[in-house]
C-alpha cells in the first residue's frame, strides 16, 4: 500500500522544514507505520512510525538480529523495543518491502 506522508527534512537547511514524499507503507501493527523510502540509503532498513516519532531499524540478517540505526523525536523505550520486535517478527516482509524498491 503506498501512503503520502509528511516527513521532516532537518538535515537539508535549504529546503522548508516539510516536504511531501510518496513513501511505502509495508506493514502496519501495534500504531506503528512501517515505511520504506524509495532510493534510500544502506544499511537496508524500515521508518517505524508512531505518535510523530521515527525509530529507523536495520533489517535482521542471517548474521545479525534487527537493530536500532536512529531515534528521531521523542517515543517511549517501550515503543523502541516494541518496534524492533516487529521488525524481527516479520522479516520477511519486511525485506521484501525494501527490494520492491531497492533491486
Amino acid at each position: 500500500m503506498l501512503a503520502v506522508a509528511e516527513v521532516p527534512v532537518e538535515p537539508f537547511a535549504n529546503l522548508r522544514p516539510w516536504v511531501i514524499l510518496t513513501v511505502a507503507t509495508i506493514h502496519m501493527e501495534d500504531g506503528f507505520r512501517f515505511r520504506v523510502f524509495p532510493n534510500d540509503h544502506a544499511p537496508a532498513h524500515v521508518h517505524a512510525w508512531k505518535g510523530g516519532a521515527s525509530v529507523v531499524i536495520q533489517l535482521p540478517t542471517l548474521d545479525a538480529p534487527a537493530k536500532i540505526l536512529r531515534i528521531n523525536g521523542t517515543i517511549k523505550n517501550s515503543d523502541v523495543v516494541r518496534a524492533v520486535e516487529i521488525v524481527q517478527d516479520n522479516a520477511g516482509l519486511m525485506w521484501e518491502g525494501w527490494h520492491r524498491f531497492h533491486d
